[in-house]
Formats: C-alpha cells, structure tokens, sequence
C-alpha cells in the first residue's frame, strides 16, 4: 500500500447527510481490499451485463436515475428509476481538483487495468462506459460476489464504518442502492480526505473527499 494509507481502527459515525457518498479516486476504488467481505467494485463486464438487461445503451441510463428533480437538473432526460437502482447526480471531481456541477452527472467507478467507469446524465436516457482519468474523484457502486435474491428482490448490507446500505437485485446482481460513503479499507486502514485542490491533482494513491469538501452532501 502506498505512503498515504494509515492504519487507524478508530470508526467514524456513521454518516447521514444529503445522501450524495463520498468521491474517491481510481487509486482507492480499485484497492483489493476497499469493498466490504463480499463484495467488490464491479467489473466493466459487470456494468454491461447490467445496461444490456436493462434495455441496452440508450435507455437504461433512465432505468438508473432517480427520478424527479431533487436529486437531478430539469430535464432529466428518461428518468424512471424502474430498475431501482437510484442514481444521483453526484458529480465528480477532475484532475484539477476542481467538482463538476451537482445534479447533471452521475460517474463511477469500475473496476481492472482499463479504469472504466460508468456515466450517467441529466439531458439523456444513456448509459455511457468510457476510460477515466485514476485522478478523478467519482462515486461508487458496488456489487456482491454471489446473491441468493431474485430480480427486485432487495436486502441490506454495512460497511466497515457501520453505514448501512439498501440493496437490490437487478437481474442476477445485487447493487447497493446508495453511494459507497465508507472511510475506511475493509481492514480498517483509512483512506486520507485530501481537499487541497493541487494535491488531489498530484496524489498518485489512494484518496477521498466530500462533494465540495463539504461532508453535509455526503
């Protein structure tokens, strides 16, 4: 683990904000052991998989999105959230530290050498895979090794910070329905906050932050 990582077996409290997760950067994302036992950042293959049961390409980014305006930018192009999956605009923080506008973008992160991610947007019905930047500070979904629960059948599940997660079964996949938001490696290492904007643009490891550094969104 790179010079960043700390351990630190102290738990912060559980987080209730604005319900936007946490950002992280593809060096923290696609850590080994970043994801609670059992589950893992989803593979590009796994986000396909995902987009092709739900209508293919041009349609299941309207499946995903939460619907309304609360949680997106008029028009919200599609937005059904039939799949109940519940995308948020969340946002994402670019190479030069800076965050992109909230309630227009929804960017997460998959996992392997490629650093695909998934994007969702307020004017489109679309979902999109592409490469990303591993400096960029998007959200995260995760998805469970195996589930036993069938198409929209839902459960629950905690990350090692005791925030507690709905999930749902989409297909054969079972998501979290809410941005990752822990602090923490599933082996208690903490993952450092960075919100100076020149150091997030620099940092070559592992790295969070709250959208605008401002953890009411979280």
């Amino acid at each position: 683990m790179g010079m960043f990582y700390g351990h630190n077996q102290v738990k912060r409290e559980p987080l209730s904000g604005l319900g936007y997760g946490l950002l992280y950067n593809w060096y923290a994302a696609n850590t080994a052991n970043f994801a609670t036992s059992g589950w893992h950042l989803p593979t590009e293959t796994e986000y396909i998989t995902l987009i092709r049961f739900l209508g293919g390409d041009n349609v299941a980014g309207g499946k995903m999105k939460d619907s309304g305006y609360t949680n997106w930018n008029s028009p919200n192009i599609g937005a059904t959230n039939s799949s109940g999956f519940t995308a948020y605009g969340s946002s994402y923080r670019g190479v030069d530290g800076s965050f992109s506008i909230l309630k227009i973008t929804f960017v997460a992160w998959s996992s392997g050498t490629h650093k695909y991610s998934i994007e969702l947007d307020y004017y489109s019905a679309q979902a999109f895979l592409g490469t990303g930047n591993p400096i960029v500070g998007t959200s995260v979904r995760l998805i469970k090794d195996s589930t036993s629960l069938l198409d929209g059948e839902t459960s629950t599940m905690t990350d090692y910070d005791g925030n507690v997660y709905d999930t749902i079964c989409i297909g054969t996949q079972e998501w979290i329905v809410q941005n990752w938001k822990c602090t923490h490696l599933n082996d208690g290492t903490t993952i450092p906050e960075v919100t100076d904007n020149t150091i997030w643009a620099q940092q070559m490891d592992g790295a969070l932050c709250a959208y605008n550094n401002d953890w009411n969104y979280v």
